[in-house]
């Protein structure tokens, strides 16, 4: 399991607001996840790479689907959906004999003496304190609640993978995360160092998601949900040497539940980034775990964000991060440099404009 470093909270300056609106022809989520994948593929929207994704392991689904002895792929991803509520029915009943177990052995120790009592809840703070630290990558996360961040040999036969080329691994990386309604990426080395390099002079950052959209006369009034994010860098797998870049995780919040919890505030997604294969293939495998949450009024469990909200967030961080310190910046990514900047340094004059201009400025 890998363990997280501890990353120091960062002190949000009080004119930062949480979310806000703006009278903007800024479009909503969807229209704007086409036009930042526009230039990656011209004429191709992010529904028709889905699609194709579908259309391209059809028949190996359908091959798995007939091995399980399922009459096609929808009653396997039925059969998949239904397992993992099984799943999180049979943790919830695990939490709640715990919960009761600890309700128990509070009550116990409020029968002994005041010292034994004082002990007592020393001991359950300090339990909670590593279980809500711990809680940002595990609570409600899916196939990640077994443990904070899942080494990618818990799901991937790391040494037979190796035996692919770059290409069939990107292939059998989609379709892996494509079933399972995940986000997914495989990045090149070069690009992900970029990323690492920013990353460690700029660890946190904030980014605007927009939400809902009113019309007043003839203008879009957009409304924008500020998502607090934050890198952290894991332990390298023993496979790679030292001087490679380490793996990372980036945890986006939204700043309302920052500002109020802190580093105990609930991730709304996780972006993973495995280095397992950087030095043998030249690439970096990038997986998105969504939050779920379960509804007050019923059973039923829902994502904090959307999937299409999740790749907003991804690529929007890819435009602050993905940067070369080394070579003399354009005017857009002066301004980009400069938010990050004013982010960690002078917090009091960071620019909710500018960070909607270079967020979503096109062309």
């Amino acid at each position: 399991m890998f363990a997280l470093r501890a990353v120091r909270p960062l002190r949000i300056a009080a004119p930062l607001r949480a979310s806000f609106r703006v009278r903007t022809y800024a479009s909503d989520a969807d229209s704007l996840l086409d036009r930042l994948t526009k230039d990656a593929a011209p004429g191709e929207t992010v529904e028709d790479k889905r699609r194709a994704k579908f259309d391209q392991y059809n028949q190996k689904l359908a091959a798995k689907a007939q091995e399980r002895g399922l009459d096609s792929v929808e009653e396997l991803a039925k059969k998949h959906r239904e397992e993992e509520v099984a799943k999180r029915k049979q943790e919830r009943e695990e939490r709640a004999r715990a919960y009761a177990d600890q309700v128990a052995a509070e009550t116990a120790a409020k029968q002994g003496s005041v010292e034994e009592r004082d002990l007592a809840l020393q001991e359950r703070l300090r339990l909670r304190r590593e279980q809500e630290e711990a809680r940002k990558l595990q609570s409600d996360m899916g196939e990640s609640q077994s443990g904070p961040v899942k080494p990618l040999s818990s799901f991937l036969d790391v040494e037979k993978i190796k035996q692919e080329s770059p290409e069939n691994i990107t292939k059998l990386w989609a379709g892996y995360h494509t079933l399972r309604g995940k986000l997914s990426a495989v990045i090149p080395a070069s690009t992900y160092t970029r990323l690492i390099e920013t990353a460690r002079k700029y660890p946190q950052f904030v980014i605007p998601l927009p939400k809902t959209e009113s019309v007043v006369d003839g203008e879009a009034e957009s409304a924008f949900e500020m998502q607090f994010l934050q890198w952290a860098f894991l332990a390298r797998p023993t496979s790679v040497s030292t001087a490679s870049a380490p793996p990372s995780a980036v945890l986006y919040t939204s700043l309302a539940e920052y500002k109020l919890r802190q580093e105990f505030a609930q991730p709304a997604l996780v972006l993973t980034h495995y280095t397992d294969l950087v030095e043998s293939k030249g690439i970096v495998l990038m997986r998105g775990d969504v939050t779920e949450r379960q509804t007050a009024e019923s059973d039923e469990v829902k994502q904090v964000i959307s999937q299409k909200e999740a790749q907003l967030l991804a690529l929007c961080t890819q435009r602050f991060y993905n940067m070369d310190w080394s070579q003399h910046p354009s005017a857009d990514e002066e301004l980009r440099r400069e938010l990050l900047r004013t982010f960690h340094q002078d917090p009091e004059a960071f620019s909710l404009e500018k960070l909607l201009e270079a967020s979503f400025k096109f062309g």
